[in-house]
C-alpha cells in the first residue's frame, strides 16, 4: 500500500482541477493557515508557458538533418529514418514548412509541437541547425484560461474597498508557507491579465505596429493604419482622447477568421471564448505575435503568427493555421479534396498570398495559408528578426536560470521597449495607444516654438531613465549611451529643464538626479570617457537648474525652517503644469530633495573616477565642489526630516510612518493617497537615502492603509499603478529577507502583465484585467511597466549596494533554484567594480559548486547567496567566510589580477 502525505494529496487533486473544493484538514479558516508558518504548501498550478512533459524538451532539441536540398525537395534524416520530403511533409512529427535561401544557402524550416510547447528550427546541409525558435504554444486542445488552485480558501479577487489596518493576507499566505514565491504558487491565486500581443520592429514605430487581441484579431482600424507620425496640435488632441484609435470601428487590419476559408464557411466554430487563447511572443521575447485559440464547444481552433519585417515602411506578414473538425461542412471537405488534385480550380485560388496547404496529423486536417506575403517571405523575415534579437541579447548579459519564463519576461521588456521607440526617438507607449502621440519641431532644443509640443507623452522622463537604466543593467552600455545622448541633445532645454515640462504637465525635478545617477552608472560600467565628456555640458545645465532651486530655499527660508535646503517643484506630472510651477505652488517633497542629493553625490563620485582615469584636474575640482554641495544638502534634509517627525502627531509617531513633505505632521495613519503610494514613496525608495527606518516607515504606512495586495502597491482597491513599481523592488531587494522581493516580482509578472505576451498597462485592474477596461490611459501598455521584470531579475541575480562596496550574487534567488540538478549561470554582468561572470551548480543534494570570474582590480566584497531547498543553513565552504545562507569573499582575498575562483559549499 502506497501512502502519500497531505500536500501530495492536495497537489494530485489540483492536477485534476478539483483541489480548490477540498477543505484542508489542518486549518479551519484562512486566518489559521496564515498563522501556521512553514507548515503548509500553498496551492500550485503548472506554468504552461514553459512546461515540458518528460522527454519533450529532448525531443525538440533533435530536429532532422538534411541533404540534397534542390528544387523544393530534400532528404531528411532523423532517428535512423531517411525520407524524401516536400513542403508539407512530416518526419517523426517534424513538419517541413518551407525551403528558403539565407546567404545563398538553401535552408529548411521545420516545426514540431508537443503538449504545451513547440519549436521552429532552420537547418542547412553544411551547418546543421542555425536557428532554434521556441514556441510557447503546443497542442491547441490544451489551451484554457489560467487555472486557480486555492485549497486553503485564500484567493485573489477584485476588492470593492480598501481595508485599513489589515495585513496583506495574500502575501502572508505565500510568505508563511514552506515554499518560496514562484509562478506556480503566486499565479494559482487568481485569474491572469489578458492583454494584447505586439507586432513591431525598431524602425517603424508604434503607429505602424499591430496589436492582436485575445482572438488574434488586430485592434487597428484598417483605413487609419498606419498613420503618419507628424500630427497637428488638433489631431494630437483628438488622438489623446482616443478618437483616432477606437478599435475596429472600420474593421480590423487583420482578422484570422474572416481571412480564412475555413472561418468563412463556419465562423461560429472558431468563436473566441474569453480566456481560451494562448497569447505569446514567438521565441519568448521576439516582437512576433504567436496566438492560438481553442473553442472547446466545437473542438476547433486556429493559430496565427504575425511579424513585421525590418524597415520603416514594412508591411506585416502572417501565417494562419486552422483545424478542420471531422464534422465540418462537406462542401469544404470537397474543396480540400479538389485542392489536393488541382489547387488552381478551387476557391482557394482567390486568396491573397500562397494557396493554402492541407496538413494531416494524428487524423486531424489543418489548412495553412499566409497573409500579405508568401511562406518564403514569412520565414525569411522571421530568420532575420530572430538573428537580430539573438545577437542583441548575446551582446549583453547572458543568463541561464531554472525559470526560463521569468528570463524571457526580462528580455521581452527590452525588446518591446526598443520596438516602441522610433530608432532613437523615445516613447512612453508600448505599441499603439493613448500615449503614442509625439512631435518634435526641429528647433525645439533651442527653445523656439516649444509650445507646439503639446501632448508629447513620448518624452516622459521617467520612461526614458528606466529604459536607459534597464539597458545598463543588462550590459548594453553603448546602446544605452546612444539613447541617453539623443535625449539629452534634443529634449533638454538651454535652461537645463526637460522639454516635457513645456507641455500641459510638469514632471518632478527629481528626474535631474536620476539622469545624473544614470550617467554615473554608465561611466562606472563602461569607462567610456568620450561618451561621458560628450554629455557633461548638458548635465551641467541640468545641475545648474537643480542647484538654483536649492539655493532659493537656502536664501528664502531661515535656519530651522523645514523647507530650507529642499527643492521646490511638482512631485508628479499629473499634479503640475507650466502655469503651476513656481516655488510656492507645491509643498516641499522629500523625494525631490533626496534624489537631487543622490544625483549630485553620484556625479561627484564619477568625476573623481574620471579625473583619475584621464588626469584631468578640472574633473577633480568639480568633484570637490559638487561633493561639498551634496554633503551640505544631506545635512539640511536630515535635519528637516528629523524635525518633521518630531512634530508629527502621536498616532504617526506610534506607527513609525515616514513623512512625504515638510508639512506632513498631522494625519490618520490609515490615510494614504494613491499618488503617495504609487509614486512619491517609490521615488523615495529609488533614491536609496540610506536610512532603513525611513524606508520601513513608508512600507508600514502602505500596510496600515490597506494599499497592498500580494506585495503590489494599489492605487485603487482593485487597481495598481505599477509604472513605478521598480521603486518597491529596489527597497525590497535591500532587505535581509529576500522573499517579499521575490513575491512582488512574480506578482507583477503574473497579474499586472499578460503572462504570455508581457502586455503591461500603466494602471492594471487586478486580478483578471484586460485592455478597454477603465480609462484608455489606464489600460495602455507603457515602457515603465513592461520593464519591471527586466530590472527585477537583474537585481535578483546581482545587486550592488549603493553606498557600500558590496556586490550580492543571487540575493533573491528562490530556494528551488538550488535543488539538486539546478543551475544558475550569468556571464558578462556589469558592476561598478568590474564585469563579473559566475555559475552555481547544485551538484548533489545540499552541495553546490560556484565558479566566478573575477576581473582585474575588483574592489568590492562579494556576497554569494545560497538558499537550500530544505530551508536549513549552510554548513561549510571551501573558501570565504560562512554565514547561514551566504558566503562572503572579502575584497582583500582577490589578488588584484583577473582570476577564476571555484569553491564548494554544503
Amino acid at each position: 500500500m502506497t501512502v502519500i502525505n497531505r500536500r501530495e494529496f492536495l497537489e494530485a487533486l489540483a492536477t485534476l482541477g478539483i483541489g480548490s473544493s477540498i477543505e484542508p484538514i489542518f486549518a479551519s479558516s484562512p486566518r489559521d493557515v496564515l498563522q501556521s508558518v512553514g507548515s503548509y504548501g500553498p496551492g500550485r498550478i503548472e506554468n504552461e508557458y514553459s512546461l515540458f512533459l518528460p522527454g519533450e524538451r529532448e525531443a525538440l532539441r533533435t530536429p532532422p538533418s538534411v541533404r540534397s536540398v534542390l528544387d523544393g525537395k530534400l532528404i531528411a534524416n532523423h532517428d535512423g529514418q531517411s525520407l524524401h520530403m516536400r513542403t508539407g511533409d512530416q518526419l517523426n512529427g517534424w513538419w517541413l514548412l518551407a525551403i528558403i535561401n539565407i546567404k545563398n544557402k538553401a535552408t529548411a524550416v521545420f516545426e514540431k509541437t508537443v503538449t504545451h510547447r513547440g519549436t521552429i528550427v532552420l537547418v542547412t546541409e553544411s551547418d546543421g541547425v542555425i536557428a532554434t525558435i521556441l514556441k510557447q504554444i503546443g497542442k491547441w486542445s490544451n489551451i484554457r484560461p489560467r487555472q486557480t488552485n486555492t485549497p486553503h480558501g485564500v484567493t485573489f479577487h477584485r476588492a470593492s474597498q480598501f481595508e485599513p489596518d489589515t495585513p496583506d493576507r495574500l502575501a502572508q499566505y505565500i510568505l508563511n508557507s514552506n515554499e518560496d514565491p514562484c509562478y506556480e504558487n503566486v499565479g494559482a491565486l487568481g485569474p491572469e491579465y489578458i492583454g494584447w500581443t505586439l507586432v513591431a520592429n525598431e524602425e517603424a514605430g508604434p503607429r505602424a505596429s499591430l496589436y492582436l487581441d485575445g482572438s488574434g484579431t488586430s485592434r487597428q482600424i484598417a483605413e487609419l493604419a498606419p498613420v503618419s507620425d507628424e500630427l497637428t496640435p488638433m489631431s494630437a488632441a483628438v488622438h489623446r482622447s482616443g478618437a483616432l484609435w477606437a478599435p475596429d470601428e472600420a474593421g480590423p487590419v487583420f482578422d484570422p477568421i474572416n481571412m480564412s476559408s475555413a472561418g468563412q464557411y463556419a465562423p461560429q466554430i472558431y468563436e473566441y471564448l474569453p480566456g481560451y487563447s494562448k497569447r505569446t511572443l514567438l521565441g519568448g521575447c521576439l516582437p512576433v505575435a504567436n496566438v492560438a485559440v481553442w473553442n472547446p464547444t466545437h473542438g476547433a481552433g486556429y493559430e496565427v503568427m504575425v511579424l513585421l519585417p525590418p524597415g520603416k515602411d514594412a508591411k506585416p506578414i502572417a501565417r494562419l493555421r486552422h483545424l478542420v473538425p471531422k464534422d465540418f461542412p462537406a462542401l469544404l471537405q470537397s474543396d480540400i479534396d479538389e485542392t489536393k488534385k488541382d489547387p488552381d480550380l478551387t476557391l482557394f485560388a482567390s486568396l491573397k498570398g500562397d494557396l493554402p496547404s492541407v496538413i494531416t496529423e494524428d487524423g486531424q486536417t489543418y489548412l495553412q495559408t499566409y497573409w500579405n506575403g508568401s511562406a518564403d517571405e514569412f520565414y525569411s523575415a522571421l530568420a532575420e528578426i530572430w538573428k537580430r534579437w539573438d545577437e542583441f541579447h548575446k551582446r549583453g548579459m547572458q543568463v541561464e536560470i531554472p525559470d526560463t519564463w521569468l528570463l524571457e519576461a526580462a528580455q521581452a521588456g527590452l525588446t518591446l521597449s526598443r520596438c516602441s521607440y522610433r530608432g532613437l526617438e523615445p516613447s512612453y507607449q508600448i505599441g499603439e495607444g493613448e500615449y503614442t502621440a509625439f512631435r518634435r519641431p526641429a528647433d525645439c532644443a533651442t527653445g523656439k516654438d516649444c509650445d507646439e509640443v503639446a501632448f508629447s507623452d513620448a518624452l516622459f522622463p521617467v520612461a526614458h531613465y528606466e529604459f536607459v537604466w534597464a539597458h545598463q543593467l543588462w550590459n548594453h552600455i553603448n546602446e544605452a549611451d546612444r539613447y541617453f545622448q539623443h535625449y539629452l541633445d534634443h529634449y533638454i532645454l538651454p535652461s537645463g529643464d526637460f522639454l516635457y515640462n513645456t507641455q500641459d504637465q510638469v514632471e518632478a525635478p527629481l528626474n535631474i538626479g536620476v539622469f545624473l545617477a544614470n550617467s554615473a552608472r554608465s561611466y562606472f560600467y563602461g569607462r567610456d570617457l568620450p561618451a561621458f565628456e560628450k554629455r557633461l555640458p548638458i548635465l551641467e545645465r541640468m545641475i545648474r537648474l537643480a542647484i538654483d532651486r536649492y539655493e532659493y530655499s537656502k536664501i528664502t527660508f531661515r535656519e530651522g525652517d523645514r523647507r530650507r535646503g529642499l527643492i521646490w517643484g511638482s512631485p508628479e506630472a499629473d499634479l503640475g503644469s507650466p502655469r503651476y510651477d513656481r516655488p510656492d505652488d507645491h509643498p516641499y517633497y522629500y523625494q525631490n530633495a533626496v534624489w537631487i542629493w543622490r544625483g549630485l553625490h553620484e556625479h561627484a563620485k564619477v568625476l573623481r573616477q574620471a579625473s583619475e582615469d584621464s588626469g584631468r584636474s578640472d574633473f577633480a575640482v568639480s568633484a570637490e565642489h559638487y561633493g561639498a554641495i551634496a554633503q551640505e544638502m544631506r545635512t539640511l534634509v536630515e535635519s528637516s526630516i528629523a524635525t518633521t517627525r518630531s512634530l508629527s502627531n502621536a498616532e504617526m509617531k506610534a506607527a513609525g510612518i515616514t513623512p512625504f513633505r515638510t508639512d506632513d505632521t498631522d494625519r490618520q495613519v490609515a490615510h494614504l493617497t494613491s499618488y503617495e503610494n504609487h509614486r512619491f514613496m517609490e521615488d523615495w525608495f529609488l533614491a536609496d537615502w540610506g536610512d532603513p527606518a525611513l524606508d520601513l516607515g513608508h512600507l508600514k504606512h502602505r500596510d496600515l492603509s490597506g494599499r497592498r495586495a500580494l506585495g503590489i502597491p494599489l492605487s485603487e482597491p482593485s487597481q495598481t499603478s505599477n509604472f513605478m513599481a521598480h521603486g518597491s523592488l529596489s527597497v525590497l531587494i535591500r532587505q535581509d529577507d529576500y522573499r517579499p522581493f521575490l513575491l512582488m516580482l512574480y506578482a507583477l509578472a503574473c497579474y499586472t502583465a499578460d503572462s504570455g505576451n508581457r502586455y503591461s498597462p500603466e494602471d492594471a485592474f487586478i486580478p483578471g484585467g484586460h485592455p478597454l477596461e477603465g480609462s484608455s490611459s489606464g489600460w495602455s501598455a507603457v515602457v515603465n511597466s513592461t520593464l519591471q521584470t527586466t530590472l527585477g531579475l537583474r537585481w535578483l541575480l546581482c545587486y550592488e549596494e549603493t553606498d557600500l562596496d558590496i556586490c550580492h550574487l543571487q540575493k533573491a534567488a528562490p530556494k528551488h533554484w538550488f535543488s539538486e540538478g539546478m543551475a544558475i549561470s550569468v556571464k558578462n554582468c556589469p558592476t561598478r567594480f568590474g564585469m563579473i561572470s559566475w555559475s552555481t551548480n547544485a551538484v548533489a543534494e545540499r552541495e553546490w559548486e560556484i565558479s566566478i570570474d573575477i576581473p582585474k582590480g575588483f574592489s568590492a566584497d562579494l556576497v554569494i547567496h545560497i538558499h537550500p531547498d530544505d530551508g536549513g543553513p549552510l554548513r561549510k565552504t571551501s573558501r570565504g567566510i560562512l554565514a547561514p545562507n551566504k558566503i562572503i569573499l572579502g575584497r582583500d582575498s582577490f589578488r588584484g589580477d583577473a582570476e577564476s575562483v571555484t569553491l564548494r559549499a554544503s
